[in-house]
């Protein structure tokens, strides 16, 4: 048979102890980050006809392949973009002349709409996730940026040539 104890302040402690184990059990892990993520693997697969292209987004730079400046061929493209990194990204492709190194900036973000012309965009990735963007592109030349709060400034940017 099992005996309680009589004591009042052995009681309260293995109560107490009971509840803090209870609490850690339940406790989330939480990152600190408020900022919402995809948390989702490549959401599409690349059919026959699209160009896949690998991307890797880290904290502060977007490098394909051969890590240099983007290429591909006109038609449909399946980017395979993966962040590498500890923050959330995301890949936005704008249609431009201008250098990628010298778009309009306001508070923090580039100013799209002054850039040139939105192709498309991810949703943020979360670090260690991966997604796929799909689009239809013609020749021409495009700037590849990362377009959360200040992550442009502090490089996320390259150019794509498509040809």
């Amino acid at each position: 048979m099992i005996e309680f104890p009589r004591s009042p302040i052995v009681a309260i402690a293995i109560a107490f102890g009971a509840v803090l184990i209870l609490a850690a059990a339940c406790g989330g892990g939480k990152d600190g980050s408020d900022q919402p993520t995809a948390t989702t693997a490549a959401s599409e697969t690349p059919v026959d006809g699209a160009t896949a292209t690998q991307i890797t987004l880290n904290d502060w730079s977007i490098t394909g392949e051969g890590g240099g400046p983007l290429s591909a061929q006109a038609g449909e493209v399946a980017f395979e973009i993966e962040n590498v990194g500890a923050q959330p990204h995301e890949f936005v492709v704008i249609a431009t002349d201008t250098d990628p190194a010298d778009l309009p900036v306001d508070a923090g973000l580039v100013d799209e709409g002054a850039a040139g012309v939105l192709i498309g965009r991810t949703p943020l990735i979360g670090a260690g996730n991966s997604d796929v963007l799909r689009l239809e592109l013609e020749a021409g030349t495009y700037a590849v940026i990362c377009n959360v709060l200040t992550h442009y400034e502090l490089g996320m940017y390259t150019s794509l040539t498509v040809e």
